[in-house]
């Protein structure tokens, strides 16, 4: 979780989908402080915490006009490795794009 001000302002989850790997989701940074640098040091925890376990680190994201999400992970220097097509975003989405973090 990242707090300021004794508040919760956004967080990050690590999963474990397969051995060797870790995957990080649920990204959220509360709008109110977007821009604070909240997101990018929540991505920074993640790949310490998977360094410190010996895992590999991927992130995956669907494609959306405009994500600030996606800009967020390449402003940070994570590489796109790959895009899966996706039939269930409805025309929201196309598809599912890889990541992987800054060597």
């Amino acid at each position: 979780m990242a707090v300021i001000d004794s508040r919760v302002v956004g967080h990050v989850v690590l999963t474990s989908e397969r051995p060797g790997v870790a995957a990080i989701e649920r990204l959220f940074v509360d709008p109110q402080v977007t821009r604070a640098g909240v997101g990018r040091r929540l991505l920074e925890h993640g790949v310490i915490t998977a360094a410190a376990l010996g895992r590999q680190l991927v992130l995956e994201v669907v494609e959306t006009q405009g994500s600030a999400a996606i800009a967020l992970y390449r402003r940070a220097g994570w590489r796109e490795t790959g895009r899966t097509p996706i039939d269930w975003a409805g025309r929201e989405a196309s598809h599912l794009l890889h990541f992987e973090p800054p060597a």
